[in-house]
């Protein structure tokens, strides 16, 4: 009667172990807003490497919103285009090993007036600057 006792009891802590890694596995879904602070309409093209969102066409003061979760290997990363009148950049909107602290669930990001950027706002402070960022390379787009 011991040795099935010990199977049973080797069992119940083997599944929660199990319960346990699969939670921690399965991140929370982050928010990703892009708004467009420019004075003209804004062409935002974003994709990952498994996933494109598709092309938005935003007029000033719009926004579109998508969602997605971060992996286990702390390499999620999604990246834009973003074209305009007299301008076209890309821009890593979502580097999990630089945003994941700032972004807990919802991450926000404008396109600055003048177009010379992005910045990102601070999670749930939607008036507040947390950084400003300059667009990638040109020889780095994606």
């Amino acid at each position: 009667m011991a040795l099935p006792m010990r199977n049973v009891l080797f069992l119940t802590v083997l599944l929660l172990l199990r319960t346990t890694c699969e939670a921690q596995l399965v991140k929370h879904r982050t928010y990703l807003q892009i708004s467009n602070f420019m004075a003209k309409k804004l062409t935002v093209h974003c994709k990952s490497k498994d996933d494109d969102i598709g092309v938005k066409i935003l007029a000033p003061q719009a926004s579109f919103q998508f969602s997605f979760r971060p992996n286990f290997w702390n390499s999620t990363l999604y990246f834009c285009q973003f074209i305009w009148e007299g301008g076209s950049h890309w821009f890593d909107i979502y580097v999990q090993t630089r945003d994941q602290h700032a972004c807990v669930k919802n991450c926000n990001w404008f396109v600055t007036k003048t177009g010379s950027g992005v910045c990102r706002l601070i999670e749930g402070e939607p008036h507040l600057v947390d950084m400003c960022f300059p667009w990638n390379d040109a020889s780095s787009h994606h």
